[in-house]
C-alpha cells in the first residue's frame, strides 16, 4: 500500500503475481480494475477493505451508468447516495460501510 495525504495506490495480488489495482486520489475513487481471469474472486473487495483497515479513506466515485456490475459491487461495500455535485448523475458520496463488511 502506498499512501500519500489522502490518495493512495494499491496492486491487487493473486499468488504473487499482479492483477489488477485501486487508485484513489484525494478520497477519490480514481480507478480500480481486475483482470477479467481473476473477477468474482472477491480480491477488489478485500482490497478495499484493506485499504480502509489500513487508514484510507474513500469518500466519492463514479460509476458509469450501463455498468450494472459496478453499482452491485459499490453497493455491496458502501452505503452511497448520489451526488449534487455532478450534473451527470454518476457520482456517488459514500455514507458509509456496509455492517458486517469489518467481520474476518
Amino acid at each position: 500500500l502506498k499512501k500519500w495525504s489522502g490518495s493512495g495506490y494499491v496492486e491487487i495480488k493473486k499468488d504473487d503475481l499482479i492483477v489488477g489495482f485501486l487508485m484513489v486520489i484525494e478520497n477519490y475513487v480514481e480507478g480500480i480494475y481486475v483482470k477479467p481471469e481473476y473477477r468474482r474472486l472477491g480480491l477488489a473487495g478485500k482490497t478495499v477493505l484493506d485499504y480502509i483497515k489500513g487508514g484510507g479513506v474513500i469518500e466519492r466515485l463514479h460509476i458509469v451508468k450501463s455498468n450494472k456490475t459496478a453499482l452491485l459491487f459499490w453497493k455491496s461495500i458502501f452505503y452511497l447516495r448520489k451526488s449534487d455535485e455532478c450534473p451527470c448523475d454518476t457520482l456517488y458520496c459514500v455514507t458509509g460501510l456496509k455492517k458486517g463488511m469489518y467481520d474476518e
